[in-house]
């Protein structure tokens, strides 16, 4: 009998474990969204406990920027609005064997003031790679959650080649 990779055991026990509340339907979009924070908490501390770590590599990014008008304390400003795009590689890797399961993401996200638009990027990605490794399920809506917040899952993620 062939012994599967430790990471393929440790991703299966993952997706038995966990479960990360949605928080409703967008009146605007389609699809279920969930907090950034929620995701990676959740999947984060059953990687702990099941021995397995992730690295990131940024395959590809791109930022542009733009003068926008907008309105400061009743005032027209304009400043700069910046949009990011990254394709970024999540490789999961078991701290038993050291096997991997590499998954590929592309994101994007804008700021104006061009001080956190990568970092949106790379959050948005992260919560992607995660549902997608883990095929997390979703729970019944959070009681507290009034309004939608969050993003859906980037419909141009797509798990990379195991290699």
């Amino acid at each position: 009998m062939t012994t599967a990779p430790a990471i393929i055991t440790a991703i299966s026990n993952i997706q038995k474990s966990i479960e990360v509340a949605r928080l409703g339907e967008h009146p605007n979009r389609a699809g279920t969204h969930f907090r950034a924070e929620d995701v990676i908490k959740a999947v984060r501390d059953e990687m702990v406990e099941h021995g397995v770590v992730v690295r990131s590599t940024i395959l590809k990014s791109n930022h542009d920027h733009e003068m926008v008008d907008t309105k400061v304390g009743g005032a027209t400003k304009s400043r700069y609005q910046t949009t990011a795009t990254a394709d970024i590689r999540f490789t999961f890797v078991s701290t038993e064997d050291g096997s991997e399961w590499p998954v590929d993401v592309s994101a994007e996200g804008s700021d104006i003031g061009a001080d956190s638009a990568f970092r949106k990027v790379y959050t948005n990605a992260t919560k992607t790679a995660f549902l997608l490794a883990f095929s997390t399920p979703d729970s019944a809506p959070a009681p507290h959650a009034s309004a939608p917040r969050g993003g859906t899952p980037n419909p141009a993620a797509r798990p990379a080649d195991p290699a």
